[in-house]
Formats: structure tokens, sequence, C-alpha cells
């Protein structure tokens, strides 16, 4: 399971459609890392995970930062 700890927009990307945002997330394990930038998005308003948003991981005890090419890495 992934729970929004905290989110920051910092700025519109896509022609003002998408809102870029940082993210500390809490996760069960590492297998609930997001694999889609636009996870949070709905149907009418679109969110996306910026470089240098944190996933802590509860179950494995870790920490995961996001890369500019959108994949995560362990701190």
């Amino acid at each position: 399971m992934v729970s929004i700890f905290n989110m920051k927009h910092i700025d519109w990307v896509d022609d003002g459609e998408t809102s870029l945002c940082y993210y500390e997330l809490f996760l069960d394990s590492s297998s609930d890392l997001p694999s889609d930038l636009y996870m949070f998005s709905t149907a009418t308003a679109k969110y996306k995970i910026a470089q240098g948003s944190l996933a802590y991981d509860i179950g494995g005890v870790a920490m995961y930062m996001m890369k500019s090419d959108g994949t995560w890495v362990k701190q």
C-alpha cells in the first residue's frame, strides 16, 4: 500500500495541464514503489511525481529517491 505523507506543487508542465509535485510517500514494501509518474492523477486533474521525491519503505527499512528518468534509487 502507498500513502502520501506530503505533497508540494512545484510547477506546471505539459502546457499548464499537469501539476509537477514533490512527494513523500510511505510504502509497505519496495514492490509498492510507483512505476507510473502519473499514478496520483484523476480524470479531472493530472499530477506528475517530480525528481527528488522520496519514498520510505517501512517494511524494508529503506528510502528511495526519484531520478530524473523516472526510476527509483535506493539511498
